[in-house]
């Protein structure tokens, strides 16, 4: 082979040194252009990864002041806080809706789509909860407040100033009874309802002996009133801790999981293309 290549004229030798460089040029454009190419589809990937985690990142975040306001709303009761609320669950809906446009991999789309289908669901437990605080703001007002006075001040105050000791009892039990009710209103605990009911007993043991129908009947309203209220908060707190409670957590674990997948995607991608990366690219 080496006598061969001697005996070659220059002229043949030029040519074919010449075709050689070509292949050699040939393969190492091949080469490189299949390295880029590749590294081209990953970068689209990894754009996409990255924009995914911003979306998935931006539900998480306007999810949580969602459920902020849920719990300023259950203490104060305020417009402020439904309003905070609605801004939040609107941009949530949006992020929800992109990404379902977005998201390409089969178990991340299974999740937000699930996601979807709670949110509505928790928009649908919320609504259950306003609903419920106005129809106990309104018994409150109009029913306890109001026969809780008419009781103490028009009908039982009057018989204790002839004296009658039966109605200054009842008015003191009476005052314990609306004490306890209110407190179990502030704090839900159902030990202040047994307290109430306990005073009702007092209340009407000693009205029984006035011999007054409408006293009788004014505090038999209070109750049926009270009962109405306890019967709301306990529907009400069903809702927040079995619905709001439950699906705010398992939704915030999913974007967390979805999160995650684009966070390892990412890593995995980075490490295999430094391995597929030949070194004069990437040496400085």
């Amino acid at each position: 082979m080496i006598k061969y290549i001697q005996n070659l004229s220059i002229k043949k030798k030029i040519g074919y040194g010449f075709g050689l460089t070509i292949i050699l040029l040939l393969v190492v454009g091949g080469f490189a252009f299949l390295t880029i190419s590749t590294a081209s589809e990953g970068f689209t990937k990894y754009r996409g990864w990255a924009r995914d985690t911003n979306t998935s990142g931006r539900i998480q975040a306007n999810l949580l002041e969602a459920r902020l306001a849920v719990k300023n709303y259950i203490q104060e009761n305020s417009t402020e806080t439904v309003t905070e609320f609605n801004e939040r669950i609107e941009t949530v809906d949006k992020m929800v809706h992109l990404a379902l446009e977005e998201i390409k991999e089969t178990e991340n789309l299974d999740k937000i789509k699930k996601i979807e289908k709670l949110m509505n669901e928790y928009k649908l437990g919320f609504k259950k909860v306003q609903d419920y605080m106005k129809e106990r703001d309104k018994i409150v007002n109009e029913d306890l407040n109001i026969t809780g006075v008419e009781i103490i001040n028009d009908q039982l105050t009057p018989i204790m100033n002839q004296g009658n000791s039966n109605a200054g009892y009842a008015i003191k039990h009476m005052l314990l009874l609306r004490l306890y009710a209110m407190k179990f209103l502030g704090d839900n605990n159902f030990k202040n309802v047994e307290r109430v009911k306990s005073e009702f007993q007092n209340v009407q043991r000693y009205i029984s002996r006035l011999g007054s129908g409408a006293i009788t009947e004014n505090v038999e309203k209070y109750e049926t009133a009270f009962e109405k209220v306890v019967s709301i908060i306990t529907e009400r707190n069903n809702i927040i801790e079995n619905t709001l409670d439950r699906i705010g957590p398992e939704i915030a674990g999913m974007i967390e999981e979805i999160k995650l997948h684009y966070k390892g995607a990412r890593r995995a991608w980075g490490a295999a293309t430094l391995r597929r990366w030949p070194r004069w690219a990437t040496s400085t």
